[in-house]
């Protein structure tokens, strides 16, 4: 339903359209359990990802819409901002306990290049 948003696949996180393709292309012919929010209310389905010959993958059979951008006045409340990096960050740790799923390593992750003077 429009307006869904998908906070994981198989317990894993799945914090971009790219990610959770990725997992669930993996899982071609097995149930995936998929927890998103639908409003307010915290919602799971399992299904099962099918191979699609055209696209040459495994798929679910659902539209991704296109991000909405909204400017906020004022911006968003320092504690907002620190529990949305606090979710990310443990995300990105919990991608990379769960190697084995996600595919993630350690050698995946990037960041700004810092050059320190010695």
């Amino acid at each position: 339903m429009g307006g869904d948003k998908i906070l994981s696949v198989n317990g894993i996180p799945a914090p971009s359209r790219e990610r959770m393709i990725e997992i669930i292309s993996k899982s071609e012919g097995k149930p995936c359990e998929i927890v998103f929010n639908r409003g307010n209310e915290k919602k799971s389905v399992t299904v099962t990802p099918q191979y699609d010959p055209i696209n040459k993958r495994a798929r679910i059979g659902i539209v991704f819409s296109e991000g909405v951008y909204e400017v906020k006045r004022p911006g968003p409340l320092p504690w907002v901002q620190i529990r949305d990096v606090t979710e990310k960050t443990f995300g990105v740790i919990s991608a990379l306990i769960h190697t084995k799923q996600t595919g993630v390593k350690a050698s995946d992750l990037s960041g700004p290049l810092v050059s320190f003077p010695f």
